[in-house]
């Protein structure tokens, strides 16, 4: 069965370092005041050894195979995203999340991805 993941525009909203929802925030990336920040964990993947980036990257697609998108945004970086932290040693643990919600802010352009079929949610 898929998932539902819908990506729409935001109007006016405060900087992306001080944005809030209901749930905790999991991950960011932000340069300049552009990046995105995700909220929850609607998927969590460890990997290691030296297959680690092949393992990712398999896992990755089959998430995205599931997904059943609705992204009313269509630019770069909007939609799904999956953050990651690869370790230089390759017998140490490296992560992959899915967040559950993730704002998306590049050159004054504002944008809000979900993962489900609820309403779009709330930010402060």
């Amino acid at each position: 069965m898929s998932q539902m993941i819908t990506t729409e525009l935001l109007g006016e909203h405060p900087l992306l370092s001080s944005i809030s929802t209901s749930e905790n925030l999991s991950t960011a990336w932000i340069r300049s005041g552009d990046g995105f920040v995700g909220f929850g964990e609607y998927k969590k993947f460890v990997v290691s050894g030296s297959t680690r980036f092949t393992q990712a990257r398999n896992w990755w697609n089959a998430e995205v195979a599931n997904f059943s998108i609705h992204n009313n945004v269509h630019g770069n970086g909007t939609g799904p995203i999956l953050f990651t932290s690869f370790s230089f040693d390759e017998n140490q643990p490296s992560v992959l999340i899915i967040p559950q919600i993730v704002i998306g802010q590049k050159n004054g352009k504002s944008w809000i991805t979900w993962i489900g079929d609820q309403a779009q949610p709330d930010i402060a």
